[in-house]
C-alpha cells in the first residue's frame, strides 16, 4: 500500500472551499479537534490552495528524471568543450602575441640607447648587420629580437618620410 503525499480536491460549491481554506484556523481554535490535524497517526495535514493549471509549464512533463539527467550531462559536456576550446584559442593567441612582442619590442628612445645615432651610415650598416644576424639565427630555429639598430634605423627613416623600398633598396 502506498501513502499519498499530496491530494488535489475539488469542491462542488464555494462553502466547501472556504471551509477547507479555514481548516488550520478551525483546528487551532477548537482543542477537541486537535486529533484532526494528523493523518494516519503521524503525518500533519497542511491545506493549501493549488496553483492554477496555466501557471504550470506542461510541455516538459513527459521527460523522466533519468532523461533530464542525461540532457544535463550533454549540456555540461558541450559547455566544458566550449570553455576548453576558448581557453586553447586564447592561450594560442596570447603566445603568438608574446612572441611577436619579443621579436619586435618597443624601443623608448633610440638617441640615448645607441652609440653614434646621429651617424646615418653607421646606423644603416649596424641595422643591416643586425638584420642579417637575426635572419641567420632565425633560420637555425633560434629566438631573435629586433630591439636595436634595425628598429631605430627604420623609425628614423620613416620619420624622414622615406618609403620602405627606398630604405632597403
Amino acid at each position: 500500500m502506498t501513502t499519498p503525499c499530496s491530494v488535489f480536491m475539488t469542491f462542488e460549491n464555494e462553502e466547501g472551499y472556504q471551509r477547507a481554506c479555514a481548516f488550520d484556523k478551525a483546528i487551532d481554535n477548537d482543542s477537541s479537534l486537535a486529533d484532526c490535524k494528523k493523518w494516519a497517526g503521524d503525518h500533519e495535514i497542511e491545506v493549501q490552495e493549488a496553483s492554477e493549471p496555466s501557471d504550470i509549464i506542461w510541455e516538459n512533463r513527459h521527460f523522466t528524471p533519468t532523461q533530464r539527467f542525461k540532457k544535463e550531462l550533454v549540456v555540461c559536456g558541450v559547455m566544458i568543450l566550449m570553455l576548453v576550446g576558448s581557453f586553447c584559442l586564447i592561450f594560442y593567441c596570447s603566445n603568438v602575441s608574446a612572441a611577436a612582442l619579443g621579436k619586435y619590442p618597443p624601443i623608448a628612445d633610440c638617441s640615448t640607447s645607441l652609440i653614434n645615432y646621429d651617424d646615418d651610415a653607421f646606423m644603416q650598416q649596424a641595422a643591416i648587420l643586425e638584420y642579417r644576424t637575426n635572419t641567420a639565427l632565425e633560420a637555425q630555429g633560434k629566438t631573435v629580437s629586433y630591439s636595436g639598430y634595425v628598429q631605430c634605423f627604420c623609425n628614423d627613416k620613416q620619420a624622414e618620410g622615406a618609403e620602405p623600398d627606398a630604405v632597403y633598396g
